[in-house]
Order: C-alpha cells, then structure tokens, then sequence
C-alpha cells in the first residue's frame, strides 16, 4: 500500500473527524477515497439504495472496527479512540461521541480545574495550558494514525471502507 493510498488527507480528516468532534469544532469534508490495494478485494459498498440512517448505522460499524483495530495497534493508550452515546445538555437525542483517552482526561481535568476555581481554590489549574497541550496531542494522534494506517493493510482498508461510507452519507444527505 502506497503512501499516497493513506496519505496526510486521510489520517488528518479521521483524526480530526474525531477530534474536531470533541473540541465542538466543525468536522472538514472528508478526502478523496483511496484506491483498495490490488492483492485484496475490499467489501463492496451499495449506496444507490441504502437511506442516509443505513449508512449512518454501517459508518458507525466501520468506525468501531477502525478503532478496535487503531487501539490494538497504536503505540500509547492515551491515542486509544473509544465510542459512547451522550445525551448533551438542552437535548433528548443522544448523539455517538468519539474521542481519544486524552481527550477524556483533558475534560476531566478541565471540569475539575473549573470546579476549584469557582470555589475559589489556588489549585485551579490553566485552561491555556490545557488547549495547547490537546493540540500537541492532536497532531502525535494524526501522525500515529498516518503511520499505522500506511504501514497496516488491514487498517489501511478499514480507514478507506469508512471514509467511502462517509461520502455516500454526505452524497445521500445532499439529494434530499
């Protein structure tokens, strides 16, 4: 599999996908899809007659194998991507949230550092510092993502059958 099959576009689109997602910012069209690599055919994908919600149900299934395969590979559990339904605040519906574990701990430690401010506590902690620190991170994310999806068949596969499902989602939106 080439570097140009798993290039920059893709990893940085995925990561960011989930990342942006955490962060509340919005979420970049997603890149071209890569060609399957000739030794090995890729399931088909049927979108002509598949509803924007059998997609979304098929993208969350690639997502979640994505992960699995992304968590057992990757070189740190702080870069592991975990899945959960979250009910935000003012809404009924839950939404499926991804993010990485240091995305998570970031939060948690936002929400405390917040609580000891308001309390009027010296311990609170620097919310600056905290945003560049998750931007740092985002970027080790991407590049672990770009390497193991360059070098991992299997996960190159797995990244191309979601970001192909993602862009008949957003085809299948666009004709209603």
């Amino acid at each position: 599999m080439t570097r140009a099959l798993l290039g920059l576009t893709a990893a940085a689109g995925l990561a960011c996908a989930v990342v942006c997602a955490a962060l509340g910012q919005e979420r970049p069209a997603a890149p071209a899809a890569p060609a399957p690599a000739p030794a090995e055919k890729p399931d088909e994908i049927i979108v002509s007659r598949q509803t924007p919600a059998q997609l979304r149900a098929e993208i969350e299934k690639a997502e979640d194998a994505f992960y699995d395969l992304f968590n057992s590979l990757n070189s740190s559990n702080e870069f592991d991507i975990h899945c959960q339904r979250v009910v935000p605040t003012g809404r009924r519906v839950p939404e499926r949230v991804c993010q990485p574990n240091y995305m998570s701990a970031a939060q948690s430690a936002a929400g405390k550092s917040q609580t000891l401010g308001v309390q009027g506590s010296t311990l609170a902690g620097n919310a600056q510092e905290a945003t560049g620190t998750a931007s740092v991170k985002r970027q080790q994310l991407e590049a672990e993502m770009q390497k193991l999806a360059s070098e991992n068949v299997e996960l190159g596969a797995a990244l191309a059958r979601l970001v192909n499902l993602q862009q008949a989602l957003k085809a299948a939106e666009k004709k209603k």
